[in-house]
């Protein structure tokens, strides 16, 4: 699939015809699915060329595929890269972001994505604060996993007293 994908992108290329910034999207959220990153960053940096700006969909694709394939340096990075270009996460990216590091044991950039998504308004869902909990506990850092768990009892109570919807 992904080299029928290949050959066509370079099709459109030989005859002249150039992407927009939907297709570099659709185009690079492919390779970093497949882990092919190479790809993906080629066509990152040639949309920007381009003159077309990703939107916080195509960095948390970007840094997810990295994350996935434990280039943890490269995911930091492109964050940085993102909020340097005034690019401003929202509540999905906030949390796909969060999960990849607390799956890496990452715990100091998820617990400042964390820190910075309550501050920007977004409340955590109880997925987002599982994997914190949980990426705690892997690194015996119990003290942490216990905030972390507080929170999340403080959430739960909210939901069932309707306090937050």
């Amino acid at each position: 699939m992904m080299d029928q994908v290949k050959k066509l992108y370079n099709e459109m290329k030989e005859k002249g015809v150039y992407p927009d910034q939907i297709a570099y999207t659709t185009l690079i959220a492919a390779f970093c699915s497949t882990g092919e990153m190479i790809l993906a960053r080629a066509l990152f940096d040639e949309m920007l060329r381009e003159g077309y700006s990703p939107n916080v969909i195509l960095y948390t694709c970007m840094i997810n595929g990295y994350w996935k394939l434990n280039m943890i340096d490269r995911a930091k990075k492109l964050y940085d890269e993102m909020k340097e270009n005034g690019v401003y996460l929202d509540r999905i990216a906030y949390t796909t972001l969060i999960v990849a590091f607390c799956n890496t044991g990452e715990m100091i950039m998820a617990q400042t994505l964390f820190d910075e998504m309550l501050r920007e308004g977004y409340s955590p869902n109880v997925s987002t604060y599982t994997r914190m909990i949980n990426g705690y506990r892997k690194l015996n850092m119990i003290d942490q996993a216990q905030k972390a768990a507080t929170g999340l009892s403080r959430k739960v109570l909210c939901l069932k007293s309707g306090a937050i919807r």
